[in-house]
């Protein structure tokens, strides 16, 4: 296989080759196969062979573009894309309905690469085609229009909703890139701030500690970009002859640094995930649909991040709650456990959130706790019974856990019983016998952890962390234990 795609890449790289410097070098009117064999030339007839000699040179690069990313050359196969989709809009030839998605979907491989300009730009110019298509197809009068009108505005439809959904995900991953780079800012500028603090030390441990700050800037760039050399915020691969300006500046394509800038991309993005979702019922395409509900969530979660308020934290998470919940109750396991998995995961997770927001809460209130430890305590039950059915779903027909769990689902089951043995912890009651039950409960669930990595070394690697903490705790709690109980025998 590998040697036929670096043959089909030899042949279509000498062919673009050879199509170029004809361009270049020769200039004159090309011959097709039935002007080699006609008897007399016509001026006229090779003049108009030059639109079919251009399109030999889009399909070659379409096919260049498709050996590429055979061969595991990404950024090589979207500069052929984008070069392919540009040719077709040069020379008129193209279908709008396919340019437009075709568009759309490079965006994602330059928010892949962390490369937001461009992508905006492949997003605009596919909204900009797709809604001019649509304008003349609708104002075709009802003598012009074709037999499959209806169909092909359905198609028009269809594609603008994945079009929304590609908008969606700029959206989603340009907010959490920008939370994530605020906190490596963050986690730098606390390192900075020690390595000051240690300045009478050693003026070459300073020097040195400066070097490696600026060396991690300047390796924290994207292939895409290295490849180019370019600005990541800006367009360079564009289609100059689309003026979409007035999409482009509908949404930023820098890092949002604030809140303010966070829910002004929140807004953003949310609008097209719920035109998506319009598109993408429940009833008709429900695995599409409930990933729309999960991007949505995955939205308000990100803008958490970026809100000091801890009540309207709580009433971000709470909309999250609410339409995952309304999803989840729609879903048979049976015919999609998997996804039914990642709910019931995603809601405990949830219902934790919320219960650690009000759990600090109450740690720093004097009046009112009584209701504070009353709602902290069902969240907790809440995000328990989550947990519970998550766990649920993996029993056997015995109804009982398995010895070994399937592929990948090894770390959730395990990220599962930690958490259970958490949220046990932080369980708050006067009761000091409740007290025992729950840390009794906690330390159970922490020993399942350990184990089931004792007997699965290799995948216990991937909750390292969380074993490490197990194990602490499986030795820590019972002495906790031991405190209330004594306490108990003095009463």
């Amino acid at each position: 296989m590998r040697c036929e795609l670096e043959k089909s890449a030899n042949y279509l790289e000498k062919a673009e080759l050879l199509n170029k410097k004809y361009s270049n070098e020769v200039g004159l009117s090309p011959y097709d196969i039935l002007d080699l064999l006609a008897d007399v030339e016509d001026e006229t007839k090779l003049e108009s062979n030059w639109p079919k000699f251009e399109k030999i040179l889009t399909h070659t690069m379409y096919y260049l573009a498709q050996v590429y990313k055979s061969q595991n050359q990404t950024v090589k196969a979207a500069v052929y894309c984008h070069t392919t989709l540009r040719r077709q809009l040069q020379g008129r030839d193209f279908d709008p309905i396919d340019w437009a998605v075709n568009a759309a979907t490079l965006s994602q491989f330059f928010v892949a690469q962390n490369n937001y300009g461009d992508a905006r730009h492949h997003l605009a110019c596919a909204t900009h085609v797709l809604d001019s298509y649509e304008a003349e197809v609708s104002s075709r009068s009802e003598t012009n229009r074709s037999e499959n009108h209806e169909e092909v505005l359905e198609s028009v439809r269809h594609r603008r909703a994945d079009i929304a959904m590609c908008w969606g995900k700029y959206g989603l991953l340009l907010l959490s890139v920008s939370w994530d780079d605020l906190m490596r800012h963050s986690v730098g500028e606390l390192v900075d701030d020690m390595n000051k603090t240690q300045l009478t030390n050693s003026e070459e441990d300073e020097e040195a500690a400066g070097t490696t700050l600026s060396n991690s800037a300047v390796e924290d760039q994207t292939e895409f970009c290295s490849y180019l050399g370019k600005d990541p915020e800006k367009p360079h691969m564009v289609f100059e002859s689309l003026e979409v300006t007035a999409i482009e500046e509908q949404v930023t394509a820098k890092r949002v640094l604030d809140f303010d800038q966070a829910r002004k991309l929140f807004l953003f993005t949310q609008k097209w995930f719920i035109q998506a979702k319009e598109f993408y019922t429940m009833n008709d395409y429900t695995s599409d649909h409930v990933q729309i509900v999960q991007d949505i969530s995955k939205l308000y979660r990100v803008l958490v991040y970026f809100e000091n308020s801890e009540d309207r934290c709580c009433k971000m998470h709470k909309r999250r709650i609410d339409m995952l919940e309304s999803v989840l109750l729609e879903l048979n396991p049976r015919c999609y456990l998997g996804i039914c998995r990642q709910l019931q995961f995603e809601l405990a997770e949830t219902y934790s959130e919320i219960m650690s927001l009000k759990l600090s809460r109450f740690e720093r209130e004097t009046t009112d706790r009584a209701h504070i430890a009353n709602k902290v305590n069902h969240l907790i039950e809440q995000s328990l019974k989550y947990f519970q059915m998550f766990l649920d779903t993996m029993l056997d027909s015995d109804g009982k856990m398995p010895k070994e769990f399937a592929d990948g689902m090894f770390r959730p089951a395990m990220l599962a019983y930690f958490f259970i043995g958490r949220l046990h912890s932080k369980v708050i009651s006067p009761d000091p016998n409740r007290q025992l039950e729950n840390l009794k409960a906690s330390i159970q669930n922490y020993k399942i952890v350990c184990d089931y990595c004792e007997q699965n070394s290799t995948a216990a690697e991937t909750v390292k962390e969380e074993l490490w903490i197990c194990k602490e705790m499986v030795q820590l709690l019972p002495k906790k234990m031991e405190k209330i109980a004594n306490s108990m025998l003095s009463l």
